[in-house]
């Protein structure tokens, strides 16, 4: 006789935010793999962060526009995501407060789920590490509570993987959400030329479409003109990037938290608002580098950051 999962053996994870934002979650994906092996741990995102997901976690994951019905009373909701929803024993929503809309409709069609709505962002004056604030958030689910802050640990001390060791190269990302997480392009290109001189050329740049798009026919022949750049049109393209390199140098980006999990001894450029505090990326070879303004942070410093992560 073929054993069977129970009927209501789905997780869902409801989540719509930016890259770095949907990284920070993770540990909360893994611990309820792990302490709920028997169900299937679903993220409701984007198709780029899914897929994203599925690749390095081993996930599921379905389209957040297929479950946007549940913003609004009485809208359609395709039977396919009626019926994970069915079908869900818990989920963990950060696109809810609990008690709007959104939380009613849930309830309504998954009536025997248990509920969690977690606030994506805590206030200007908390203290802690962002992963801190989620993981308050579930001090009334013991077990998940538990499980979430061990998963953190395993992620501070390993990463997801293994780092490579030189002479796999050093990958370096200028791009991010917003101007003033920038380090000048100028010095991005000076700190190339730099680790290309000293490590035999194994230093490239590595864009994504928009990082791409945001950038001028001259800008991009100057990276060029520095070293190797790479494209990688998707997270997944990116993971794969970064499981073959050696060490990170970016900003304050969604990337730069991939990189950290990752496992990659990575240097993160903070500056003005930015708050290292609360964002630095999980990982345990992360170094983060701060000056104010951004654009006075010396290439030195940088070079001497790279030496203090990777070592």
């Amino acid at each position: 006789m073929s054993w069977k999962l129970p009927l209501r053996n789905t997780v869902l994870i409801f989540h719509q935010a930016a890259l770095g934002d949907f990284l920070v979650t993770w540990p909360i994906a893994l611990a309820l793999a792990r302490s709920m092996p028997q169900h299937r741990v679903v993220y409701v995102t984007t198709p780029s962060r899914g897929d994203l997901a599925a690749s390095a976690l081993g996930v599921e994951w379905r389209n957040a526009d297929h479950f946007s019905g549940l913003f609004v009373h009485d809208a359609t909701i395709p039977d396919a995501s009626r019926q994970i929803l069915e079908r869900t024993t818990l989920a963990i929503s950060f696109v809810s407060s609990g008690t709007d809309a959104w939380a009613k409709r849930f309830r309504e069609l998954s009536q025997e789920a248990r509920l969690i709505c977690l606030n994506p962002r805590p206030p200007e004056d908390w203290p802690g590490h962002i992963t801190d604030w989620h993981v308050g958030q579930l001090a009334g689910e013991q077990m998940l509570h538990l499980a979430t802050a061990s998963m953190l640990r395993v992620l501070q001390s390993r990463g997801l993987y293994a780092a490579k060791k030189s002479p796999a190269p050093v990958l370096v990302h200028p791009g991010a959400g917003s101007p003033e997480k920038r380090w000048p392009l100028e010095k991005y290109i000076d700190l190339v030329h730099r680790l290309n001189a000293e490590r035999s050329g194994n230093a490239k740049f590595v864009l994504g479409n928009d990082d791409f798009e945001s950038l001028t026919r001259t800008q991009i022949e100057a990276l060029r003109s520095a070293g190797a750049l790479m494209l990688a049109k998707d997270g997944v393209e990116l993971l794969g990037t970064m499981r073959s390199a050696s060490a990170f140098i970016g900003n304050d980006s969604g990337p730069g938290h991939l990189a950290g999990l990752c496992g990659l001894p990575s240097v993160i450029l903070f500056g003005g608002s930015s708050r290292e505090r609360l964002w630095k990326p999980i990982g345990p070879r992360v170094h983060v580098s701060r000056h104010d303004p951004l654009s006075d942070l010396g290439v030195d410093s940088v070079v001497a950051g790279l030496g203090v992560a990777t070592a």
